[in-house]
């Protein structure tokens, strides 16, 4: 389903000039499509036990952009204030750090998403507790609060529990908050909850930072369609594939 997606889309930005008033609607249309690609990709690599590719990421622009996803989904009773500093960068894989912040920050929303509130992000260099016994080093800090609920002391060590949940049935799985312990703990970094009830929520997870990577080199741009005198046959089951291909 995705690969048509991509593939068009990739088309009509090559084939439009760059300035073209489109082209940004693509631009957002391609990062999707490849974000979805990758949660795929993840699904498949939980399913099957394999490890995810991990790289040198900077953590503050892919915070932001799951918080600007997320923005379009929550109602306006919801505030969200993000304070995320530059240059941090950690040793993870892109779409498990998305997944982190988008199921912590779901469940901030759940908690306050009768009465609204207000859910506030950070992102900072900080030392961990020693109750973490982490390995000696830097750390960096992603903190999510909200005014929501709260959890009762009777639970709150029970939450990283697989399928642990006090969502209505059809609301949670109860896996989210056990699949991120476990994305963090793979990362060499640890989560830590505080929370009281009818206070609201604080959430902080540490991760090790990494010195910044060197600068990509500048991928080759599409440059127009490579004639030749020889046939391909291509076979798929899906006509759209079939259709990209041909094109």
């Amino acid at each position: 389903i995705l690969t048509p997606i991509i593939g068009f889309t990739e088309l009509s930005v090559s084939e439009l000039s760059k300035t073209h008033p489109v082209q940004e609607n693509l631009r957002d249309i391609l990062n999707g499509a490849k974000r979805a690609r990758d949660l795929v990709k993840q699904i498949l690599s939980f399913s099957r036990r394999h490890d995810s590719e991990r790289l040198a990421i900077s953590l503050g622009p892919l915070i932001d952009e799951t918080l600007s996803l997320l923005r379009s989904t929550l109602p306006s009773n919801i505030q969200i204030k993000k304070d995320l500093a530059k240059d941090i960068y950690i040793h993870a894989n892109p779409t498990q750090i998305h997944e982190v912040v988008m199921n912590l920050s779901t469940n901030a929303f759940h908690s306050m998403d009768k009465n609204g509130g207000t859910l506030s992000v950070t992102l900072s260099v900080r030392r961990p507790d020693s109750k973490f016994n982490l390995p000696s080093g830097k750390y960096c800090c992603v903190e999510t609060k909200d005014t929501g609920t709260g959890i009762s002391p009777e639970i709150i060590n029970n939450i990283f529990d697989p399928y642990f949940t006090t969502k209505e049935q059809g609301k949670g799985s109860g896996l989210g908050l056990s699949v991120i312990h476990g994305i963090v703990k793979a990362c060499g970094g640890a989560i830590d909850i505080e929370s009281e009830l009818w206070q609201g929520t604080c959430v902080r997870v540490f991760f090790p930072l990494v010195l910044k990577p060197d600068e990509p080199v500048e991928s080759i741009e599409y440059l127009g369609s490579i004639k030749g005198t020889e046939r391909i046959l291509f076979v798929d089951d899906e006509d759209a594939i079939v259709k990209l291909a041909g094109r």
